[in-house]
Formats: C-alpha cells, sequence, structure tokens
C-alpha cells in the first residue's frame, strides 16, 4: 500500500511539474519569446526587418475607386510607375521620421483599428505585433508625393508577412 501511495505521488508531482511547464513556455511565447533564436527581439530590431521588407516590396499596390465607362464603380489595383527607390533602410528612415509604431491591431476595413491579434496567434508566436509604416512614395523628376500606410504581422522570431 505504501508504494501504490509513492507512485501516486510521483505521477501527480510530475503532472503538476507538466502542467507548470507548459504553462511556463506558453507564457514566454505570449510575450514574444523566440525559441530558434533563445531571445525576445527588440522594438528597433523588428521595426527594421519590417522596414527591409517594405523597400524589397516596393513601390506598394496602390488602390483606387474609378467609375466605369458604363457608370459601373469599382476598385483598381496597381504599381506606381516612376518612383523613386529606397537606396537604403537609413535613407527611408531620415526620409520617413516617427514612420513606424508596433501595434497590437492590425489595418481596419474603414482604416481605423482592425482586429486585436487572437489569443492563438499570441500563443503560437504566428503573430507577436503587427507594425504599421507610414512613409512617402516618391516620384522622379518631380515633386510628387503619395503618403502610403500599410500593416505588417511579424513573429515572435521576426518573420514579417501580410496577418491575412
Amino acid at each position: 500500500m505504501k508504494i501504490k501511495g509513492y507512485v501516486k505521488f510521483i505521477l501527480v508531482f510530475l503532472l503538476v511539474a507538466l502542467a507548470i511547464y507548459l504553462v511556463g513556455k506558453a507564457a514566454l511565447t505570449f510575450y514574444g519569446y523566440c525559441y530558434k533564436e533563445k531571445r525576445f527581439l527588440a522594438d528597433e530590431e523588428i521595426i527594421h526587418l519590417v522596414v527591409e521588407r517594405v523597400i524589397r516590396s516596393y513601390p506598394p499596390v496602390l488602390d483606387e475607386i474609378v467609375r466605369f465607362g458604363d457608370g459601373r464603380i469599382g476598385r483598381k489595383w496597381y504599381r506606381p510607375e516612376g518612383v523613386a527607390f529606397y537606396k537604403s533602410k537609413e535613407e527611408f528612415f531620415k526620409i520617413n521620421k516617427n514612420c513606424c509604431e508596433l501595434t497590437s491591431f492590425g489595418r481596419g476595413d474603414s482604416g481605423g483599428n482592425g482586429k486585436p491579434i487572437s489569443l492563438l496567434s499570441k500563443l503560437t508566436g504566428n503573430i507577436f505585433t503587427y507594425v504599421r509604416v507610414r512613409y512617402q512614395i516618391r516620384f522622379k523628376g518631380t515633386n510628387k508625393i503619395k503618403e502610403y500606410e500599410s500593416y505588417y504581422a511579424v513573429s515572435n522570431c521576426g518573420h514579417v508577412w501580410s496577418g491575412i
């Protein structure tokens, strides 16, 4: 009888230890810990990763409301032509001061705050934060500038993606 009591105690102890371990791991993931790199990413590092992505995919796809010849209204998607490309992250930050902000909300349908990051996304580390980026689309040979805003999702380990 005494051995059964010890076995029961050890099993309960192991289950409690496992539960504490899993809760601790989930909490670290929720708060942005990257297990692959064994560290948290700094806010500045996250912003630099996103700006690299913006520069790599520049110019962005723009959309505008258009009226067709038959009176229908629709949306046109296009990449602007004749843009002046950013030469580096340093140039991007110099031209677009205060461009970037970490936020827990993605883009909303009406341009306002969208849905918050889901609990599942936080617990899996798929989305640690969104980064709102406001920057200028500049055009070669002119003073024409178009202001643009985009949102990017960033995982715990710095994978930048659309978040959709």
